[in-house]
Parts: C-alpha cells; structure tokens; sequence
C-alpha cells in the first residue's frame, strides 16, 4: 500500500489446492513491478498481511438470512431489535463484488488530491463507461469495490480535477497530490450511464421498519 495514498496491490503467497478447497498450498501468483509501485509510492510503500483475498462470503446463507428476515411481518418483524441493520449489511453483501476483496473510500481519495468529492453515482458511471465492474461496499456506504487497477482509478479523479480543480496552494512541491496530477489520464471519463448498466444500490437506506 502506498503511502498517503489510497493505492494498493495485492501479492498472492498461497492458493487452494485444485482436489480440495479446504487445503491451502504457499504459491507466488504474478509478481507487482516496479514501475507499477514507483507510479504511485515513490521510494515509500507499506507492506501488510496476510489476508485473505478470495471470496469469504456464502451467499447461499447470505441470501437464506435475506429471505428470512424480509418474510417477518408485524410483532414477529417488531422483536428483531435490529431489523434494519440486519437488512441492510446483509443486503450490501449480497449486492457487492464476491471476488473483490478491498475496497476504494472516494472520501479518502478526495482527500489525498484536496479536491471536491465526486458523486458515487459518477464514479461507478465512470468504471461502468469504461468496462469495468463496480460496486458498493458493505463496510463503507462511499466507498466502491471494482476490478479496475488504481492506475484508473486515479484517472477518473484526474478527469475529475480537470473539470474541478484543486487550489494552486494545495500543490505542494514533492506532495502526494503533485506527484500523481503530474500525470495525464489516459482515459476519458463519462460521468453517466443507464440505470440498466450501474450496480443495484443497496436498500439499506430505503428500508424502514412498519
């Protein structure tokens, strides 16, 4: 992960066994460059785990706890104190990314290039335009999961910048956010898309209790 700014790669160091998914054998996957760490991190990059990068949710019993809950009516519905949470995280699962394990704040990001936060809705209009997956995070309502690398990513707030941009005193010399707005988007972002194309929202903001 690169320090002050939200990018990341992942080195895979162990792979399920292909006769039986329950054993986990140490395998290298593909190695990160250095010029893909050097585009973002300079000389400066952390290194965490492990985690766990596969998918770890069932969405069998994800979607058995969904059905569930959304069949209580009346006093059966009223006892579940926590009702809505329980809709709402699991309806977030249910609707996120199963194969993508992190997960992009938009708020953080903005942060990093002291610029006006982009509207989620654009963002994933964004990603959608240019044919990649996205959706939202159960763990962070403004945040997007998507298997865009960070290098579009920080395209799209590039092109955002370029229609917003940031204050000349926020360019400080060496910065975090001078170094990656030295770079060009090699992309052009369409801020928006059918509802057909976009990601279901989640409904955890929808759903009340009656």
């Amino acid at each position: 992960k690169g320090c002050g700014c939200q990018t990341f790669y992942l080195q895979p160091i162990a792979r399920q066994a292909k006769t039986n998914p329950n054993k986990i054998n140490p395998a290298l996957g593909v190695i990160t460059t250095q010029k893909q760490l050097d585009q973002f991190f300079g000389t400066a990059y952390q290194i965490a785990g492990p985690i766990w990068s596969a998918p770890m949710h069932d969405l069998t019993f994800v979607n058995r706890v969904l059905t569930h809950v959304t069949g209580l009516k009346g006093d059966a519905k009223k006892q579940v104190n926590t009702w809505t949470r329980i809709h709402g995280v699991f309806t977030a699962i249910s609707e996120e990314l199963p194969d993508v394990p992190l997960y992009y704040p938009i708020a953080a990001m903005a942060n990093t290039l002291h610029c006006l936060n982009p509207k989620l809705r654009s963002v994933k209009a964004a990603l959608v335009n240019l044919g990649y997956r996205v959706s939202c995070a159960h763990c962070d309502p403004c945040a997007v999961k998507t298997d865009a690398p960070p290098e579009v990513m920080w395209d799209i707030f590039r092109c955002w910048i370029k229609e917003n941009p940031v204050n000349e005193k926020r360019m400080i010399k060496g910065g975090i956010c001078t170094k990656l707005l030295q770079t060009e988007p090699e992309i052009t972002a369409v801020w928006e898309a059918s509802e057909e194309k976009l990601p279901h929202r989640t409904q955890a903001r929808r759903t009340t209790q009656t």
